[in-house]
């Protein structure tokens, strides 16, 4: 019977202290052996070594040390000083080196990404080198100039000093290792991928009702809250109880088990708390787009595969036929709804349909911020039934408490126990809690609300149809989207708007098109005339076609 191969993992990560040995060999190995240095072996001096480590599938064989990468601060001072005076405040590559069985895999390389991810990390942007003449080629694939006026020689050996961009080094790595077939583990502090903030939130201030800033390009309630909080200063430095007051008023108000509901400081922080949870890296989860960008950032984060699928082929194609088709290539991990969703503001169709056809394995997550304005397409007094669904709901949209920062998720305890575990205690503020538990008493008055969001938003979507601005699908929630007429541009009426107090957002997703929040029936009449204003004087001109620049003869008169 032919022995099976073990399967060989590098892993990227600080060099330990008890492993300065294996620097020693590695370095007698490649400097004494190989380039005929040092034959009496030099120490390595560098404060910051990067090692990879090489370890196979048995676990009786420990890791062995196969490569490594030192980095000289600007404070620990340069090695070759004399060389590039002028290059004292950048940080320097030094000993590069990889034992001969480990080459050619893709080793080399993810140690110079470790260094400029090091680099990066800590508020640099470039690094210096010195390469064997030999190997220059290796660091010119990495964007680095060599000087070749300043080379220098040690032994037998010529190195060529050179500078490189860190900037340009990172953008040739992923989350993946694809690259190279060799499997790569990332044990270092920092990330392997640069730091790229979520796209999230919007232009307009903070600011006032009362200043006549129309801020319609967030989603927030345009109302206000049927009560007025009272805080004393002793609750002020007085430390969250358990919200178990908040979470009876939130069970009963939803007709579900008290035990089924965690709360949170936000629907971002349940997200950033469950998705590490479910979806470990290569996960394949499907997200209905155009939709918040948080959830495809923080899947991209993860290491996920994302796989979106926008919600105008839903309009021809049933969500159970796109699912089976993405589950037939393999197998689905997740699926993230949110419903209705925005920006568009419309309902997901055919999603009940759905959960009979993903495996218990595939993990859904529903968000229903905007499910009040459709309560009957709620799946909230169900997903506690169902082992794979989750519904998470934000209170800061439909109940005007933005400022607090509250959300909860309704699921069955096989989801919720992992939760549970890491969630931090003391989650929810006393604060946020009292005024979460206070909302649902005033259930009337945010129902007159929501009928009159909802006729300000039909009246909108009226007001603008009349000027040639086109909504997109069916909205049902606090907010609309529009194909802005083919003569106007997108970009310059929310310049237009802006200018005059009045904000709303570009809706991505969708080429030369708005979303516009809903707001009091006395801004919306504001908006719809500053609209109707900006048409009729700003029209773009098509571009010219060559050769027909001419003016067309005007008509001659019947007179």
């Amino acid at each position: 019977m032919q022995k099976q191969k073990k399967k060989m993992v590098y892993v990227i990560r600080f060099v330990r202290k008890r492993d300065i040995s294996s620097i020693e060999l590695i370095r007698s190995r490649v400097l004494a052996r190989e380039l005929g240095q040092y034959p009496g072996g030099t120490a390595e001096t560098s404060k910051i070594l990067i090692g990879c480590y090489a370890r196979d599938d048995d676990p009786v064989n420990d890791e062995q040390l196969v490569g490594y990468v030192a980095i000289n601060r600007p404070e620990d001072g340069h090695k070759t000083p004399h060389i590039v005076p002028s290059w004292r405040d950048l940080h320097e590559l030094r000993g590069l080196m990889v034992m001969p069985k480990h080459r050619q895999r893709g080793v080399a390389r993810m140690l110079m990404h470790a260094v400029s991810r090091y680099v990066q990390t800590v508020g640099g942007d470039q690094v210096i080198a010195s390469a064997r003449r030999e190997l220059v080629p290796f660091y010119e694939g990495f964007g680095c100039r060599p000087w070749w006026t300043r080379a220098y020689t040690v032994g037998k050996v010529t190195y060529i000093p050179g500078d490189l961009d860190v900037t340009r080094i990172s953008p040739i790595f992923g989350p993946s290792t694809a690259f190279t077939k060799t499997e790569f583990s990332w044990h270092l502090p920092y990330p392997m991928t640069p730091y790229r903030p979520c796209p999230h939130g919007t232009g307009s201030p903070n600011v006032d009702p009362a200043s006549g800033i129309v801020r319609a390009d967030v989603l927030d309630a345009w109302f206000p809250l049927p009560f007025r909080p009272s805080i004393s200063r002793d609750e002020m430095r007085m430390t969250p109880q358990d919200p178990d007051r908040l979470i009876r008023a939130i069970a009963r108000a939803r007709d579900v088990p008290p035990e089924n509901i965690i709360v949170a400081p936000g629907s971002s922080a349940l997200m950033y708390t469950v998705f590490p949870i479910w979806f470990p890296p290569a996960s394949r989860v499907v997200v209905i787009t155009p939709t918040y960008q948080e959830y495809t950032h923080l899947l991209d984060v993860l290491g996920c595969r994302v796989i979106e699928v926008h919600e105008t082929v839903l309009e021809r194609t049933p969500l159970v036929d796109v699912l089976a088709s993405i589950g037939d290539e393999a197998p689905i991990d997740g699926l993230v709804v949110v419903n209705p969703n925005s920006p568009s503001g419309t309902l997901v169709p055919g999603l009940f349909e759905a959960f009979d056809t993903l495996d218990i394995a595939t993990r859904i997550w529903i968000d229903e911020t905007y499910i009040e304005y459709a309560p009957e397409e709620s799946v909230e007094r169900l997903a506690w039934t169902m082992p794979n669904v989750l519904v998470a709901k934000s209170m800061s949209k439909c109940w005007a408490v933005s400022g607090v920062r509250l959300a909860y998720v309704c699921a069955s305890n096989i989801q919720l126990d992992a939760i549970r575990r890491l969630s931090p205690p003391w989650w929810v503020s006393r604060i946020a809690q009292r005024i979460g538990a206070h909302v649902f008493e005033h259930g009337a008055y945010y129902e007159r609300m929501r009928m009159a969001t909802r006729e300000n938003v039909t009246r909108l979507i009226d007001d603008l149809d009349r000027l040639g601005f086109t909504v997109i699908g069916d909205p049902v929630a606090s907010f609309a989207s529009f194909r802005v007429p083919e003569r106007v541009d997108a970009d310059h009426l929310i310049d237009w708007l802006r200018a005059r107090g009045i904000f709303i957002k570009r809706c991505h997703g969708y080429p030369n098109s708005v979303r516009i929040a809903a707001q009091s029936k006395k801004n919306t009449t504001r908006m719809v005339r500053e609209i109707r204003d900006f048409v009729g004087t700003h029209v773009r001109v098509p571009p010219q076609i060559p050769g027909c620049g001419e003016a067309a003869p005007s008509r001659p008169s019947e007179s």
